[in-house]
């Protein structure tokens, strides 16, 4: 029997993470300034790219020390070969979830239902086997031991109904699962269990209990509280000339299947909401940063987390989010996929930063985890607390440039120029335009002399390090785990020599 326990996040305590997080790193661009990303991220998303096994991908991240950085490879089109954007709309499956949960979560606020209601109560003893012991609580935190209807053949995403168009009722999802769910093991309500079957489930108490289709629900109560432009809960209207392809079968050689005209009803509760990169990032900040959409009491609901101790016991669960505890930190969002779509998007409470990740394919799960924990490695793992701060005017001839280490210690790399583009493309081996430094990794500062008086000038500081042989055999042994899971996946090399990008500063030495 699988065993969970509950844990109530301190809203206090988070309150004090986010203030400590901006006042020691600071902010350092405006909000509405957005930059090109690190080469050293664009690789990460390169490689699978180049061996066919992501179409596209869109990188975003908006923190103190970044600002806002935007990373795009592939294509959001194969045929047109045309790169995903801020605006590009995207099936973001697992968001669905969590604005339901928020829907939902209103509506308890509001005495329109319980969280201990009991399905029975909501939709009718006949719903589900034991109606009268799983209740909506359940449905939003995974728990109601039913199976997920993702893994019948009629929804899988290269099975034989893939392309087709057919709609899908809720109630024939469910039945579909609970029919298919009598021949496998039984579990018991309060069982933790990922289930996308939970997720229609709520979609369908919401609508019972506002007596409004889930699209008006949605609409009303999270897409237009939040301002959000381009976002709404599809159900079958004409695709948008500029959405997202989303394929499968994306391995080296393979032509990639489309799988955008695929009906939304089959996803419904559990994933049918069209967005963008965009608007994903202004739902996100606008749900952990405000209270325009919960009350305080509805959000410790929402962040209430319940963690399974037969799965990654670093994982825990909440009401449409999930978060996960590593030695970098904390992150705290959405992620999973639908059929041609994969998408992890969140908050990194450490570094007081939003990480969103968008791949137009869903097939290899494992990679979609890799890429994202690369990822958020090189975010945490950059220098910060730079000194001279954006855009600060220096005294010169001669100015100290000092920073504090990330999460990873090395030697350092300094990069110093005029040119912006150069020294944010400078590396070890080729940096033109760009004056190198060297540092060790216990001395946290460089005093640069004979620079220009009334000039401005752009610098970056790299983390170089060698993995210890712990590291590699920790790195090549989670590689091994990753083959077994998905033999396309299959690339032993781990390089032993890592280098984590920082961002590029600016400023003044005055005349």
């Amino acid at each position: 029997m699988r065993r969970f326990t509950a844990r109530l996040t301190c809203p206090m305590l988070l309150a004090a993470l986010l203030v400590c997080g901006t006042t020691a790193l600071g902010q350092v661009e405006p909000d509405d300034v957005i930059r090109s990303g690190p080469h050293t991220w664009r690789d990460i998303l390169a490689e699978p790219h180049s061996r066919g096994l992501i179409p596209g991908a869109l990188l975003v991240v908006k923190g103190p020390v970044w600002g806002t950085r935007v990373v795009t490879v592939g294509a959001a089109d194969l045929a047109e070969d045309t790169p995903m954007t801020l605006d590009s709309p995207f099936r973001v499956g697992p968001l669905t979830k969590a604005m339901v949960a928020v829907a939902l979560l209103q509506m308890e606020t509001e005495w329109k239902v319980r969280l201990n209601q009991t399905l029975g109560e909501l939709l009718g003893d006949g719903i589900v086997p034991d109606a009268d012991k799983r209740t909506l609580y359940d449905c939003l935190f995974q728990a109601t031991g039913l199976l997920n209807y993702r893994d019948l053949p009629e929804f899988a995403p290269d099975g034989p109904l893939a392309n087709d168009n057919r709609e899908w009722l809720p109630e024939s999802i469910v039945a579909m699962a609970v029919a298919a769910g009598r021949k496998t093991p039984a579990r018991k309500p309060g069982d933790y269990f990922p289930s996308d079957t939970d997720a229609i489930l709520a979609g369908m108490v919401a609508e019972r209990v506002d007596k409004k289709p889930l699209a008006e629900i949605l609409d009303e109560r999270v897409i237009r509280k939040t301002g959000l432009k381009a976002t709404y809960f599809d159900t079958g209207r004409e695709v948008p000339e500029a959405m997202t392809r989303g394929y499968t079968g994306c391995v080296r050689g393979a032509v990639p299947r489309d799988r955008t005209l695929r009906h939304p009803s089959a996803d419904g509760a559990a994933g049918a909401v069209v967005s963008t990169p965009r608007d994903v990032l202004t739902f996100l900040e606008t749900l952990f940063e405000t209270r325009q959409l919960l009350s305080q009491h509805a959000n410790a609901w929402m962040f209430k987390y319940i963690n399974d101790y037969d799965g990654p016991r670093e994982t825990a669960r909440g009401a449409g989010v999930m978060e996960r505890t590593s030695i970098r930190g904390t992150f705290r969002g959405v992620e999973g996929s639908i059929p041609g779509y994969s998408t992890c998007a969140g908050y990194y409470l450490h570094g007081d930063t939003y990480i969103l990740l968008f791949i137009n394919t869903s097939d290899h799960p494992p990679l979609a985890q890799h890429l994202y924990d690369s990822l958020l490695r090189q975010v945490s793992g950059a220098p910060n607390r730079m000194e001279p701060k954006q855009g600060a005017s220096v005294a010169g001839p001669d100015v100290l440039l000092s920073w504090a280490a990330g999460l990873l210690y090395g030697q350092f790399h300094v990069y110093l120029g005029k040119d912006e583009a150069a020294v944010s493309r400078a590396t070890v081996s080729s940096h033109e335009g760009a004056r190198l430094f060297l540092a060790d990794g216990d001395t946290y500062q460089k005093q640069v002399k004979g620079l220009v008086p009334g000039e401005t000038y752009f610098w970056r500081v790299d983390t170089f390090r060698v993995r210890p042989d712990h590291e590699m055999d920790n790195l090549r042994k989670k590689k091994e785990a990753i083959y077994r899971k998905d033999p396309a996946l299959h690339d032993p090399f781990v390089a032993e020599e890592e280098v984590i990008t920082g961002p590029v500063f600016r400023f003044n030495v005055m005349k």
